[in-house]
């Protein structure tokens, strides 16, 4: 599972070809920085997957992995390496090509975003902002 780090941008793309079914997929922003050009292709061929990405500014896995102490103590900085260069997505797929684009903070805002993508047949993207300390109640 995580030796397949932003592969759900790029294989949205064949899963779009391969069935009638609209493909949904949620990225995290660094797996997001590794395959975003796919985004260029979706516009190019006229596909319509659904690209959630989870935006926390660092690679949350790896620092779990090297210090989880970070999620739950104010004082713990990250890892250096881990640390994301920030983009700005929306503006990067608006470059792309895709008109539907648009960065979201609440569940509400989220619902919203994903009905207009949903009443649109073109290629969305979503940008979730979370906090960089939230963590999956799994991995908690």
């Amino acid at each position: 599972m995580w030796a397949s780090i932003g592969h759900s941008v790029a294989a949205a793309v064949g899963a779009s070809f391969g069935s009638a079914r609209r493909p949904l997929v949620i990225c995290g922003d660094g797996g997001f920085h590794m395959t975003a050009q796919a985004l260029s292709t979706m516009v190019r061929y006229e596909r319509n997957p659904v690209v959630v990405v989870i935006d926390n500014g660092i690679y949350a896995f790896e620092q779990f992995l090297l210090d989880a102490d970070y999620f739950s103590d104010p004082a713990t900085r990250p890892k250096p390496y881990v640390v994301l260069n920030r983009w700005d997505f929306v503006k990067f797929a608006n470059g792309l090509g895709v008109q539907s684009a648009q960065s979201v903070t609440t569940a509400a805002a989220l619902d919203e975003a994903l009905a207009t993508a949903k009443a649109s047949n073109a290629p969305a993207l979503i940008v979730a902002k979370i906090d960089s300390r939230d963590l999956p109640a799994e991995l908690g």
